[in-house]
């Protein structure tokens, strides 16, 4: 039974987290770009614990993200800084960036 659930779930969570390709904005958010500090282990002991630290800076990109509803499917979409300038709340997306459907 293990086996049938897992697949199972990888595909529900996959779809769940599938925003609409087409729909209206019913939220906009912009994340801008950051970085922060991952510490990592570079070196174990003999007894396999972490001797050796170092710092691992991640750099995370600016965002522009369209929360579409389509039916009632709801999702986040990210979309160029053009699109999400361009679309307000309540319009229909892509149409709203210059884009047919």
């Amino acid at each position: 039974m293990t086996h049938v659930v897992a697949p199972l779930a990888v595909v529900v969570l996959a779809t769940a987290c599938t925003a609409p390709e087409k729909g209206q904005v019913i939220a906009k958010q912009h994340h801008p770009a950051y970085s922060w500090v991952q510490t990592t282990c570079t070196a174990y002991n003999k007894h396999g614990m972490c001797t050796t630290y170092a710092p691992i800076t991640q750099q995370e990109p600016e965002r522009w993200v369209l929360t579409l509803r389509s039916g009632d499917v709801v999702g986040d979409r990210p979309v160029t800084r053009e699109a999400f300038q361009l679309c307000r709340r309540g319009e229909m997306y892509p149409a709203c960036a210059g884009k047919t459907p």
